[in-house]
């Protein structure tokens, strides 16, 4: 049992929620998990861990003043393999292991639980979260919807702002009325506020996304889930075809018609 671990995946948001069931399940008292700044807010939020469990987020701002220096070293050096140092401690740099041959076989996502030795088959049971049902109503208004209306999902963003990028998605069907709801980034609402609008969707249009892992998570109506490979090199969804346990995605390359 370790004393210490620390975590390398500040992002993305999506790669954090894959890989909490490694912050669950390692042997350490203590698991410190430093967050993209932009991300702190919605993690501290929403994120439940099992109360058996040591696991705090930080801001990496933080981590990097307030930490010891030789952790500080090891985060600004990109230690790229897991380290053991001083009083029975351990780092783990999840963030490269796709950079290292002896995990990127199996690509990007399995490559972070490769790693560690750790099986990925079970990581929705590790990842469960808090809803704010008063503010997705609030987000399910602000897109002039009524809990009877019939209306298809589109999103085409990934990233975070500013360093974001929009593919459009090929259209879905000229003739159909029901409405389109393209999610965007709405200013004081999170990924979670997002909920209500994704469970009542009839259909439901996406590029590859942290909505991914929260879907798995939630009761939908939707029978039809097309999920568009954002990647422009790729002819596969080799890296995340092996992630979703519940939805059973029409797995479409991006400029597929």
């Amino acid at each position: 049992m370790y004393n210490l671990a620390i975590i390398r995946q500040p992002a993305g948001i999506g790669d954090i929620f894959y890989t909490l069931k490694i912050g669950h399940t390692v042997r350490a008292s203590k698991v410190l998990w430093p967050v993209k700044d932009t991300y702190y807010d919605t993690i501290a939020k929403h994120i439940e861990i099992r109360k058996d469990r040591n696991i705090k987020f930080c801001k990496v701002s933080d981590f990097l003043k307030f930490n010891d220096s030789e952790e500080v070293n090891f985060w600004k050096s990109e230690v790229r393999k897991v380290k053991c140092y001083g009083d029975n401690k351990i780092f783990i740099p999840l963030q490269f292991s796709d950079t290292l041959p002896e995990y990127n076989q199996s690509g990007v996502m399995k490559a972070k639980y490769k790693m560690v030795n750790c099986l990925d088959s079970d990581w929705s049971l590790y990842f469960n979260f808090k809803r704010d049902k008063k503010r997705e109503e609030e987000l399910f208004k602000h897109y002039g919807l009524e809990d009877d209306d019939e209306y298809i999902v589109v999103s085409e963003n990934y990233g975070t702002p500013p360093d974001y990028q929009t593919y459009k998605l090929p259209s879905y069907n000229d003739n159909d009325k029901r409405k389109i709801v393209k999610i965007d980034f709405v200013k004081g609402y999170n990924v979670f506020d997002f909920c209500k609008i994704f469970e009542h969707a009839q259909e439901i249009h996406m590029l590859e996304t942290c909505f991914c892992y929260i879907l798995e998570k939630l009761n939908l109506k939707s029978k039809v889930f097309n999920l568009y490979n954002r990647h422009v090199d790729s002819i596969n969804h080799r890296h995340v075809i092996n992630i979703p346990r519940k939805i059973k995605w029409n797995f479409r390359l991006k400029n597929e018609n």
